[in-house]
């Protein structure tokens, strides 16, 4: 009796087909995780940058703020408009401080105060250009003077960044300056005690920025030495 013809053979292994295939899969795999990666590495960097903006905004407010406390100290009956001014459209040339000054609560780029701490009547300033390829905060002076009211016919030799530049340039003029400055009458006291009752009109020196993210920075200091009128004839 003959015998029935063999099965045939069934092929097993790995065809090309099914192995350019998983090759394909996991390099798309492989770029994916590259891209995601990619993107995280950026995402972390921005947020460091951003936080060390951030954290670079609040030092130099607070070195801002330490040097304007000693505003009108050791000038009797120091006042608002002769030996504390805030500028607008300010800029500094050379040594040549320019701008036009504005009333207390308006809003400027620039503070400048008079103390006589020394002996002898000294001015310094604050200053956050706002021009294109400009920006940040620099610390003016001191320099010797009359009063505030005459810082234009100064030499301001003397300047300490306070806070860098942006690496990017500022629209000109700019959407949103990089620092503001506002003086305004305030029954204040400094360090943020409370003021007692029928304390004196002192003057309240805020600055004010946006950070990495829009939402804006403020800080305050009462100029305690200064008055917010000027004194009686």
């Amino acid at each position: 009796m003959p015998l029935p013809p063999p099965a045939p053979l069934r092929q097993r292994g790995i065809t090309l087909i099914s192995l350019m295939t998983g090759l394909v899969i996991s390099m798309v795999l492989v770029l994916a995780i590259l891209m995601l990666f990619q993107r995280m590495v950026r995402a972390s960097t921005a947020a460091r940058m951003d936080a060390q903006a951030d954290a670079q905004r609040a030092a130099a407010f607070l070195s801002a703020g330490i040097a304007a406390q000693e505003a009108g100290y050791g000038i009797d009956a120091a006042h608002a408009g002769t030996h504390l001014v805030v500028l607008k459209d300010a800029k500094l040339d050379g040594s040549t401080l320019s701008g036009t000054s504005v009333s207390l609560g308006a809003t400027g780029n620039a503070v400048v105060w008079a103390e006589n701490a020394t002996g002898g009547p000294r001015c310094s300033a604050l200053l956050a250009p706002s021009l294109s390829d400009k920006g940040g905060l620099r610390k003016l002076g001191p320099v010797p003077c009359a009063d505030a009211a005459a810082f234009s016919t100064l030499a301001w030799t003397t300047v300490l960044p306070l806070m860098d530049a942006p690496t990017t340039p500022v629209a000109d003029p700019p959407a949103a300056p990089l620092v503001t400055i506002t003086l305004q009458k305030a029954a204040c006291t400094p360090f943020g005690i409370a003021a007692g009752t029928g304390a004196d009109e002192k003057v309240l020196l805020t600055l004010t920025a946006a950070n990495s993210n829009g939402v804006e920075l403020k800080t305050s200091q009462c100029l305690v030495n200064v008055s917010a009128s000027a004194p009686p004839p």
